[in-house]
């Protein structure tokens, strides 16, 4: 009861966020959003197949054997779920085109996925081959921190700011109990059949955070964005009759629509008029403060305008002569 129940939050969980980030992707285009649900289609598909193996007894037996002898939909599902870390871990440091050092460290990998099963069966190549992707778990942490250094120091800010160390030192943390757990289950604990092998309860776990902390972060960002789109998109407004030349929000949108103004942008021009900072805006949106500072640009360059100052006094200079 308790591994159905295990099994099924899993599941949930691995299919809400490869739903949800794909959603993300088809609305804003997000590269990251897009390899996040990929990623976790990979863990998705792996876990059913898992499940079906725990709890389908005649499909129990094809995948116990399967699994000792030549693991092939493990591997291919470990290679994937690899190209997805490592080009998410690049996406998130900024970085659209993977470094050629990352690419090369990714071959020995593959390799091994590929060479270890056709060893001698015995208990040592199974705890190599099971141990083989919190390994590279364990590699992509410090390999994501060093990155992240490094394009901190390039733009002067460090991407990540707030969750880095965290999401760090819970990669090591859950990397090396996965190792641990792969070697008691393996070397301490042979009795409990070849079917226990092919999980590892920490890696599950550390996925299944992740999952949990994107849906809360969807679901954040959603409302905020639901929220500027309320205060901005006056087009969809019934607003009646004849728009009164003092009508706050006809101006706006006016005023937004006459420089082509995306909504992102329209939102950014709302906090500017505020007199909101960079990272307040940053926390408000649920963006970078670089993801910020480029939509300012853009809207200097719209507006034809040299400084936020500037664009203030242009927008006020408009409203005064609409006014007028």
């Amino acid at each position: 009861m308790i591994l159905y129940l295990y099994d099924n939050t899993l599941l949930i969980l691995y299919f809400g966020v490869c739903l949800l980030a794909f959603c993300r992707y088809l609305s804003e285009r997000c590269g990251i959003s897009a390899w996040l649900s990929a990623l976790y289609l990979c863990l998705f598909a792996n876990q059913l197949v898992v499940s079906m193996a725990e709890f389908i007894p005649g499909f129990t037996r094809i995948y116990q054997d399967a699994y000792v002898s030549m693991p092939i939909w493990s591997t291919v599902i470990s290679i994937s779920a690899s190209i997805c870390l490592l080009k998410l871990s690049c996406l998130l440091n900024h970085t659209s085109i993977v470094p050629f050092s990352e690419s090369i460290a990714l071959y020995p990998f593959i390799f091994l996925l590929l060479v270890v099963p056709t060893l001698k069966s015995s208990k040592g190549a199974l705890f190599i081959y099971n141990s083989l992707f919190p390994i590279f778990l364990l590699y992509r942490s410090f390999s994501f921190h060093a990155l992240a250094n490094k394009t901190g120091t390039a733009q002067k800010e460090k991407p990540l700011s707030v969750f880095h160390p965290i999401a760090f030192l819970a990669f090591i943390i859950f990397s090396l109990s996965g190792i641990l757990e792969t070697f008691i289950r393996i070397f301490a604990f042979p009795t409990y059949g070849m079917i226990s092998f092919s999980r590892i309860l920490s890696i599950d776990f550390l996925f299944a955070v992740i999952a949990l902390i994107y849906i809360c972060f969807f679901m954040q960002k959603t409302a905020a964005l639901h929220t500027c789109k309320t205060a901005v998109n006056f087009k969809e407004r019934d607003l009646g009759g004849e728009i009164s030349p003092n009508d706050e929000p006809a101006f706006y949108y006016s005023f937004c629509n006459s420089y082509h103004l995306t909504l992102r942008e329209q939102t950014i021009l709302t906090e500017l008029l505020n007199h909101t900072t960079d990272k307040q805006i940053s926390a408000k949106l649920l963006i970078s403060a670089f993801t910020v500072r480029s939509h300012v640009h853009n809207l200097l360059k719209k507006t034809g305008t040299k400084s936020r100052q500037e664009l203030c006094a242009l927008y006020e200079n408009s409203k005064k002569h609409n006014s007028g």
